[in-house]
């Protein structure tokens, strides 16, 4: 029996797997202070109803100071990219020449919240004629014109009204817990971590402070101690190699002013706001190199 297949399989799958561990292992650590944020990005939008009034003046030969009383509803789709969409239904009562009913429209609107175009028609009792419709409306004014079906005549207008522009719809947002802040999830954090898919959110994770708890250090050396009594040491991460220079949350929360500076991550370690503290982390070398100004935000 030939063994080289055999062999070789085996070998393959041995190499297959073995890249799997390395590449797994060279992923770094999942991102325990790492949370997802509630909220959503998806784009949303609103349905806005109105019922106006307003104040028309025809501007043909038939003019009149006299102003028609616009009555109507107005209904649109207001998207969070500010476009709209709808329709209005309104008529019209003239006081020229006596109180009448004189005509109605319903006509499709749209555009976006600054400005919106009107296409539709109606009926003209006074004319008694159908009517085509056509205007161009923002925010408390709209002008535009009819054509009467029966004489093939426009009838331009002006009319100001109640109807204010269609209120702003944000998209949606992700929001975080208190102590932690919005961050893309897609870049390591702080180094050596990777977000999990159940960490993030479109795109988005919530970052805690970094950690600062002893138990998660060692190799600790108080290296320095502040004018303010603030102890400083060097410490790795239990997860590193890197020596890096900081302070203990448990030196903080024995203190009444520095304990507001310690957040609780959800796993139950302890994080450090090291910005309230004026302070930043950063690595032995740093240290070594600039003393107490590597680690004092300027």
């Amino acid at each position: 029996m030939n063994r080289k297949p055999i062999s070789l399989f085996f070998t393959a799958l041995t190499v297959f797997f073995l890249g799997l561990f390395v590449q797994s292992a060279s992923a770094g650590l999942n991102c325990f202070f790492c949370t997802a944020p509630s909220g959503s990005t998806s784009s949303s939008s609103r349905t806005d109803n109105k019922i106006y009034a307003g104040l028309v003046w025809t501007l043909n030969h038939q003019a009149s100071y006299l102003p028609d009383l616009s009555i109507g509803f107005r209904s649109l789709k207001v998207n969070s990219n500010n476009d709209v969409k709808g329709g209005d239904l309104n008529g019209r009562v003239s006081f020229n020449g006596g109180l009448s009913f004189d005509s109605f429209r319903l006509v499709y609107v749209g555009g976006n919240r600054d400005i919106q175009g009107n296409l539709g028609g109606g009926y003209s009792f006074n004319q008694k004629s159908l009517l085509a419709n056509g205007a161009v409306e923002g925010p408390y004014i709209k002008v535009g014109s009819d054509f009467m079906i029966n004489d093939k005549s426009f009838v331009p207008y002006v009319e100001l009204n109640s109807l204010s522009k269609p209120r702003k719809v944000e998209n949606g947002s992700l929001t975080c817990p208190s102590g932690s802040d919005l961050t893309l999830s897609n870049a390591p954090i702080y180094g050596n971590y990777y977000v999990a898919p159940s960490d993030s959110s479109a795109g988005y994770t919530c970052v805690f402070p970094p950690p600062s708890d002893r138990r998660l250090k060692n190799s600790i050396h108080l290296i320095a101690k502040l004018a303010t009594g603030l102890k400083i040491y060097s410490f790795k991460y239990n997860w590193a190699n890197e020596t890096y220079v900081g302070v203990m949350a448990q030196d903080l929360l024995n203190n009444k002013v520095w304990k507001k500076s310690v957040v609780t991550m959800p796993n139950g370690f302890y994080g450090v706001n090291y910005t309230s503290l004026g302070l930043k982390m950063t690595t032995l070398n740093n240290w070594n190199k600039e003393g107490l100004n590597s680690i004092q935000l300027h």
